[in-house]
């Protein structure tokens, strides 16, 4: 299990870039060299310690605090490779869930909703702990949009993701 005293020893973290730098040379490189790569799975930056890979933004969680997030750290803006300290937060599943970017199936552009064939019109619905919830049909995407926009609000705070 990797200790914050161990972690420390190895790389310096800078809160306000996000980056990590190593502390002194190894197999070619050199003290001062950023440390980490990029997942292309999801665009997450990992950062190997003593051979085992570690979520950046974990790693600047437990450099920061001396502790491990529970259970999950998360990206303000939404952006994996941001890693600078005013862009991590400690979330839950849920909270981790409603700050993701729209579906790649999503076919209306706005998250929450599609469209409904039977009746006719856009459906607006949010999952809350597993729990998936209609929060109405309606003739105009926008009416759709709002009441999504508002429900998200109400249920995730600052979690929830603009449209």
């Amino acid at each position: 299990m990797l200790t914050i005293e161990r972690l420390k020893e190895v790389v310096t973290y800078d809160p306000g870039t996000g980056i990590f730098t190593r502390n002194y040379g190894v197999r070619g490189s050199a003290k001062g060299d950023f440390v980490g790569s990029i997942r292309k799975r999801d665009g997450y930056v990992t950062i190997s310690v003593d051979g085992k890979a570690y979520l950046a933004h974990r790693l600047a969680w437990f450099y920061m605090t001396g502790k491990w997030p529970k259970p999950y750290a998360d990206h303000k803006n939404g952006n994996p490779t941001d890693n600078g300290w005013e862009n991590i937060r400690e979330a839950t599943q849920t909270q981790q869930n409603a700050n993701t970017g729209r579906r790649k199936d999503n076919s209306s552009g706005l998250r929450g909703i599609s469209w409904c064939r039977r009746p006719k019109g856009w459906r607006a619905r949010i999952c809350v702990n597993g729990v998936r919830t209609l929060l109405g049909i309606f003739a105009d995407i926008d009416d759709a949009k709002w009441v999504y926009e508002a429900a998200a609000k109400k249920y995730f705070g600052e979690f929830a993701r603009p449209q």
